[in-house]
């Protein structure tokens, strides 16, 4: 667990390759926006996630039982030039090797929007994310 916690408190694209030592192939990974479902798919979405600025995760708390996790964290990050901090959190779930199994992220969605428009969402806004010629990329619509 401590290793696993130390990958993500030092993540870069030396991480990318670590993730066979700590996800099963058959591995399930969701957030508010990704669900996937092997560590193929996981490895892609981390690489996304590595286009981000100044990007950092500090881990707050740990507990674990069995052979189950939860792990409260800080996800920090710049975008437009602007640092940007996601409070959250995750369950995870280990196979018999040790390996997760299942991995669960918990943050508020309205996190992601305050961070792309500098407050709260309104109930009648669009949100599109998405990776736009290689970039990553959040945009907002208003609808009515």
């Amino acid at each position: 667990m401590d290793a696993l916690l130390n990958l993500f408190e030092n993540f870069n694209a030396d991480s990318i390759n670590q993730l066979d030592q700590y996800y099963s192939e058959d591995c399930y990974f969701r957030d508010p926006f990704n669900e996937v479902h092997n560590r193929d798919q996981l490895r892609e979405l981390f690489k996304d996630m590595l286009k981000l600025k100044d990007l950092s995760f500090e881990v707050h708390e740990k507990i674990q039982q069995g052979d189950k996790a939860f792990i409260n964290w800080d996800f920090r990050f710049s975008i437009l030039g602007k640092p940007q901090c996601i409070h959250g959190g995750s369950l995870l779930h280990f196979a018999a090797d040790g390996k997760v199994q299942r991995h669960v992220d918990r943050r508020p969605r309205n996190s992601w929007l305050k961070f792309a428009v500098g407050r709260p969402p309104a109930p009648h806004w669009q949100i599109v994310i998405g990776d736009a010629a290689g970039d990553f990329n959040i945009v907002v619509f208003e609808v009515e």
